[in-house]
């Protein structure tokens, strides 16, 4: 059954927004029931306040789509609009979501869910569930997140949704590697991703190679794992977003580290200092410079690792962060000595 028009456009985006109660409902929404004219008047503001909502959940202003989605839920539960009650019910459940509010994640989904059963909206469905089985996982309830999951795959494969059976897929790897089950994990992003290769899903791919990846890693298969990061990095490189760069260049030169090649770790994690540079983010920044000063440590390059520390110490002064202030001067101090030791062992050597 074809998802309509306006449903998807909500919830395509509404499946990661945060919710507060419900505010007492408006006197005026009551009073349009009568009149025709107020009804379509009030239906057509009640639309409008969804996409607006949708809009603002895309740029990540969380709590102004909140109130935009509540506005929209209350004019839709007044005028007994089923339709548009379950997807401003599916938003605001989203929205808790990307909030981390699994708790209200919940609530508001299993709201959305019971109309959209009645009304069987197998679109929304889907979404829903998928919905319900990551807030669950969150919460570290894997055998509820399986079942949920389970059903949103069950139905898209019915359907023919195969965007919804790709999520599916994608997220029963996240819950068994979670669980401790990497090999299934992998067995389910494999399939995963098969399917958004089929649907030339980039977006979707580049996602479902970082997963890969990662359980990759709890195998400590590392050549496999470098290998996922790569495909994704390149993905996400032909898109431009340079903040899933920075993620993946990161877990390059964590593996890279990993597998004794320190010198690919280095190559990532100076790609990865540069683009935190170009984004103006001096966490990342700090981060990076902390990681590359352990590298070059390891391998005996002091004077290299002591202007990573001497550069993060003054980040951290600057964001005033006291902890990694004081790692900073640890790493320094540590620095130092060997230095002092390589210099002292160098002045026996030559004057022996």
């Amino acid at each position: 059954m074809p998802a309509k028009k306006t449903n998807q456009l909500a919830v395509s985006i509404a499946i990661e927004d945060e919710v507060t109660l419900l505010p007492s409902q408006p006197s005026y929404a009551k009073d349009a029931q009568d009149s025709g004219t107020d009804r379509h008047t009030l239906k057509a503001e009640a639309d409008d306040l969804l996409k607006q909502g949708v809009a603002r959940h895309h740029v990540r202003l969380y709590s102004e789509a909140i109130e935009l989605f509540k506005k929209a839920q209350l004019i839709y539960r007044q005028l007994q609009d089923r339709d548009g009650e379950s997807k401003s019910l599916g938003s605001l459940g989203l929205t808790c979501y990307c909030q981390g509010d699994y708790v209200k994640t919940i609530a508001f989904s299993h709201r959305s869910l019971n109309i959209a059963q009645q009304i069987k909206d197998y679109p929304l469905i889907i979404k829903l569930l998928a919905n319900l089985g990551n807030a669950h996982r969150h919460l570290g309830n894997c055998d509820k997140a399986l079942n949920y999951q389970r059903q949103s795959l069950s139905i898209a494969r019915k359907i023919g949704d195969l965007h919804g059976e790709i999520s599916a897929m994608n997220n029963l790897g996240l819950i068994y590697r979670l669980m401790g089950k990497p090999l299934t994990a992998i067995k389910c992003e494999q399939q995963a991703l098969a399917l958004a290769k089929q649907a030339r899903d980039d977006k979707m791919q580049e996602k479902i190679l970082r997963n890969l990846g990662n359980a990759y890693q709890k195998t400590r298969n590392y050549d496999a794992a470098v290998h996922c990061y790569e495909k994704a990095l390149e993905l996400a490189q032909k898109r431009g977003d340079r903040q899933v760069e920075i993620k993946l260049l990161k877990s390059l030169g964590k593996v890279c580290s990993l597998l004794g090649d320190k010198s690919r770790a280095i190559e990532y994690s100076e790609q990865q200092l540069a683009l935190a540079q170009e984004v103006h983010s001096q966490q990342e920044e700090e981060q990076v410079l902390g990681n590359l000063g352990t590298i070059h440590g390891a391998m005996g390059n002091y004077l290299k690792a002591f202007e990573c520390y001497e550069r993060q110490l003054s980040i951290a002064r600057n964001l005033k962060n006291q902890q990694t202030e004081q790692q900073a001067m640890r790493d320094l101090q540590v620095t130092c000595l060997a230095m002092s030791k390589l210099c002292r062992a160098l002045e026996r050597f030559y004057c022996a």
